[in-house]
């Protein structure tokens, strides 16, 4: 006979797979909506600009998370049940994606101002990416299993960059616009998951030791 726990994490999984399935629609659908727009309106050399800047950024951006997606889900869904325990792993983690976060950025920005000098000013607003991914704690949503404040938030910021992208993206030189609209809703997209964690974790005391041996697990899963 079915436990009642059984159920809720039967219905649990049913709702992350339909929230998940919504989320992927929705994210298949967008550039269909915007692509034949932009490309009338900043023409087919403002989104190959674009394309080209944020290929670029996305290499930092992927080096800061390294492997903390995949490591980080992991272990918090390892820790969930104990709150101490999961506030260690949490900031041990955490501390070591912002270490590492923070040395991408100064790199890309210094890569910008001495190498970039054609697409300069689209290329500084892409480093918002790098904020973003500094501030992604996706996986700590993730590893608890609570899917629905990750991909509702994700959901809403899409909607809303696209209604900002039909609102101020109307020339070709609004590209410096669509490329702060994009880079600008990830990094608030990851600001709103900051502003409800406080719930899940409490403030305790890391040493070096403790975001030290998260190093080589993420290494490894990043390879």
């Amino acid at each position: 006979m079915e436990t009642e726990s059984g159920k809720q994490t039967m219905n649990s999984v049913k709702k992350n797979f339909i929230y998940n399935i919504v989320y992927q629609l929705l994210v298949m659908v967008i550039p269909l909506i915007t692509a034949p727009y932009l490309a009338r309106v900043i023409g087919s050399a403002g989104v190959g600009t674009y394309s080209y800047t944020y290929s670029i950024v996305y290499y930092f951006m992927m080096i800061t998370m390294l492997g903390v997606n995949n490591y980080g889900n992991r272990s918090i869904a390892k820790a969930r049940n104990e709150k101490h325990q999961l506030s260690k792993t949490f900031w041990g983690i955490y501390l070591f994606q912002l270490a590492l976060g923070l040395l991408m950025l100064v790199l890309y920005l210094g890569f910008t101002f001495f190498f970039e000098v054609k697409y300069t000013k689209i290329a500084l607003i892409q480093s918002l990416f790098i904020l973003s991914a500094i501030l992604d704690i996706n996986w700590f949503y993730f590893g608890l299993e609570k899917f629905k404040i990750t991909i509702t938030r994700n959901a809403v910021l899409k909607i809303l960059s696209v209604i900002l992208i039909f609102t101020f993206v109307r020339h070709s030189d609004d590209l410096w616009k669509y490329t702060l609209i994009m880079s600008g809703t990830t990094v608030l997209s990851q600001l709103v998951l900051w502003t409800v964690i406080r719930k899940e974790i409490e403030l305790v005391k890391i040493s070096i030791q403790d975001i030290v041996q998260h190093i080589k697990p993420n290494l490894i899963l990043f390879i």
